[in-house]
């Protein structure tokens, strides 16, 4: 992923990113019923909120 993204001076965290946001937004698209952009966005927050958890844990450790 890195070789095509660098010469557009992109990382592959960035790629990586936008690669999520897809996939996320096509499963809540086939759902039959979606759910609110909201209720995406909190669960995207708690998800991210317990990763940085456990790598302060890791790190603490």
């Amino acid at each position: 992923m890195a070789e095509p993204a660098r010469p557009h001076g992109l990382t592959v965290r960035d790629v990586k990113g936008w690669q999520d946001q897809f996939i996320r937004a096509a499963e809540n698209g086939l759902r039959r019923r979606p759910k609110d952009e909201e209720v995406l966005k909190e669960e995207q927050i708690k998800t991210l909120k317990y990763k940085i958890g456990e790598f302060v844990f890791e790190n603490d450790v």
